[in-house]
């Protein structure tokens, strides 16, 4: 099961190579692995290699690294067990992509049960710091916007702009709003950073500076904030009309449920906004079209790399044969090798043909239960 997905491009210098780049994204990502405290560092080298890792006794790392020209295609596969669930697996996949000067960096956590099922989890979600460290290393955007892993406070003449941000249509990331309680002067989350830095490349952070919201309460009607209230903006659904008749109680976090439900307690409160932000990371496609393109002329690169040197092998032995019969029983039996290869790449191609369907239909089964189960959630 998918528990969170965020993917975001790097903004080069003009100075900077862009292979460089990725290099020093990999070095971030191979400090990630070998400074985790349940890894044997004694199975890995000081610098990352594409192949196969052992991490411990169940805990297993791949890295591949191809190139084509003009493009290079960089991923991790970090697989883990679960140390208080054995029957947990949890795999990281990273995915840094270049096609020319443009470089994309993703990264998609699944929890693998044991044994399947279909119910929603109940566990925390902590996304990785790997994404921190790769957005502290670049300037980083989604679509048109820049995203960061730091908050920013926002003072009343700068209310407007936030809400034109909020409403604007093309928005992609969620935006996490908080407002300052009137008897501490200071938010329900007293350390805004510590939320907006595990939340990096997934929501946008902001916290009203004044005490009075009277202002932005007269631009969002129904959906109001004051007096410590944390509400959740998500892109497609934070239009005027609905914010304006919609008062979306359940993106709404209270003052009055901050000391009831969490018991004042700011961790399980940033938890529960966190698990609800990566949650709606479901419905993301996990390849873009930039990975696509460039696994494409990778593939397109080696297969004409292994036909030249198929080639250059027929060549040779063509020349080594004397009659034109051996030659012409050669490449019969050549033909009969291309013409098996043929028909197993067929089925292979029918097979993906029909797993795509089956996992498109399983797709669109998850989303009417996360749907369902949302309609519910409503309900109470």
């Amino acid at each position: 099961m998918r528990t969170l997905f965020c993917r975001f491009e790097l903004l080069l210098s003009e100075e900077e190579d862009p292979d460089g780049a990725i290099d020093r994204i990999a070095d971030i990502c191979w400090e990630w692995v070998t400074t985790a405290s349940q890894v044997n560092e004694s199975n890995l080298s000081d610098k990352w290699e594409a192949g196969e890792h052992k991490l411990n006794n169940t805990g297993t790392l791949h890295i591949d690294d191809d190139r084509c020209e003009n493009g290079r295609f960089w991923r991790m596969k970090r697989i883990e067990w679960g140390r208080e669930d054995t029957e947990l697996q949890i795999v990281n996949h990273i995915f840094v992509v270049r096609d020319d000067r443009r470089v994309e960096f993703s990264l998609l956590q699944d929890f693998v049960h044991q044994y399947e099922r279909i119910s929603p989890s109940d566990r925390a979600v902590y996304p990785p710091w790997v994404i921190r460290a790769v957005m502290d290393t670049y300037d980083c955007k989604m679509g048109d916007e820049e995203i960061s892993q730091s908050w920013s406070s926002i003072s009343p003449p700068n209310v407007p702009e936030l809400v034109d941000k909020i409403t604007n249509p093309s928005r992609r990331i969620p935006i996490v709003l908080m407002s300052k309680r009137w008897d501490t002067k200071r938010s329900i989350v007293k350390r805004p950073g510590s939320l907006s830095g595990r939340l990096a490349g997934l929501a946008h952070v902001y916290q009203l500076s004044d005490l009075n919201t009277q202002q932005f309460g007269d631009l969002f009607g129904q959906q109001w904030l004051g007096n410590g209230t944390i509400r959740i903006f998500w892109p497609g659904k934070s239009t005027r009309e609905l914010i304006d008749s919609d008062p979306a109680w359940n993106d709404m976090y209270s003052k009055r449920s901050f000391e009831e439900k969490y018991d004042s307690d700011e961790g399980p409160l940033c938890q529960e906004i966190i698990n609800r932000v990566c949650a709606a990371t479901m419905t993301l496609p996990a390849s873009s079209p930039l990975v696509n393109d460039i696994r494409s002329r990778i593939e397109d690169e080696q297969r004409r790399q292994e036909e030249e040197a198929l080639q250059e092998q027929r060549d040779i032995v063509l020349g080594d044969l004397k009659t034109s019969e051996d030659k012409v029983a050669y490449l019969e039996d050549e033909n009969k090798k291309l013409s098996g290869i043929i028909s197993i790449r067929d089925i292979e191609l029918g097979q993906r043909g029909r797993e795509i369907i089956e996992m498109a239909e399983m797709e669109e089964t998850l989303r009417f239960q996360i749907s369902r189960l949302g309609d519910e959630i409503s309900s109470y």
